[in-house]
């Protein structure tokens, strides 16, 4: 859906609802105020039933064409880094844990978010806190998937 001054995206199978609108005030409280109910009778629209806002992001022209056009880097580590924080893992122990085809892949490993030829990349964020919440004393096994 596309009104002067706005747009609408919804991604049923993600459960994702994507607006775009100006607002028609300076305020950024009430700016957020009008760019809910705009979400809501958007989903309502789309036929969505049970819907709730669960995050809502204000942001100026210049500054939505920023985070496009220069996005901040995202933090995020290969399996080198990763074995690091992990303590003073190999590169292929992580592979082991943390690939998503391999058949000892830990089932709370994190999910990359960038995947190339060359290996995997994680949020650093997400291994840390595996890091913290995995079973060090857990020997290397086939988990069951």
């Amino acid at each position: 859906m596309r009104t002067a001054g706005s747009a609408v995206v919804y991604r049923s199978a993600d459960g994702v609802l994507i607006a775009q609108t100006r607002a028609e005030t300076a305020d950024p409280v009430e700016a957020a105020d009008q760019a809910r109910a705009r979400a809501l009778r958007a989903l309502e629209e789309a036929g969505a039933t049970g819907a709730h806002v669960e995050a809502l992001e204000v942001a100026t022209d210049a500054e939505t064409r920023r985070r496009i056009m220069h996005p901040d880097p995202l933090p995020v580590v290969g399996a080198a880094e990763a074995g690091k924080i992990l303590g003073d893992m190999s590169a292929g122990r992580v592979s082991q844990l943390l690939g998503e085809d391999s058949p000892r892949r830990d089932p709370g490993a994190p999910t990359p978010v960038v995947k190339t030829g060359r290996g995997d990349y994680y949020l650093r964020a997400a291994v840390e806190l595996y890091g913290m919440e995995r079973d060090r004393t857990q020997r290397p096994h086939k988990y069951d998937r």
